[in-house]
């Protein structure tokens, strides 16, 4: 969609240089849309709120994280806040950790 904005909060290096590299790819089949990448894990660093303002009404939050985390009350915050000035909440897991599931994803590649 035209003019969509996103904004992708990644935990780490990896996850940055992978949504970077396919949002420049070709626009074919396996493209992300552009937007926004900020390494910050949302599930130990709390968002402040003039961070959550500066995010534009009717954008999309794409969330990149670990699901080897148990404790959730940050994140929940993070959520509720970003919610709370209207934008739209999009969560990508991995299993363990970013980097296995790639590895685990590609070896099926035949």
């Amino acid at each position: 969609m035209s003019g969509e904005l996103l904004y992708y909060f990644v935990e780490g290096e990896c996850e940055q240089a992978f949504l970077k590299a396919f949002m420049h790819a070709d626009k074919g089949e396996y493209f992300i849309k552009p937007g926004k990448v900020e390494v910050r894990n949302l599930l130990f660093d709390k968002l402040s709120n003039s961070k959550v303002m500066s995010i534009k009404r009717g954008t999309k939050v794409v969330i990149v994280f670990d699901t080897d985390i148990k404790q959730v009350d940050i994140l929940n915050d993070n959520i509720d806040a970003l919610l709370s000035v209207g934008v739209e909440v999009i969560f990508i897991t991995s299993i363990n950790n970013f980097e296995d599931d790639i590895v685990k994803s590609c070896s099926t590649i035949k």
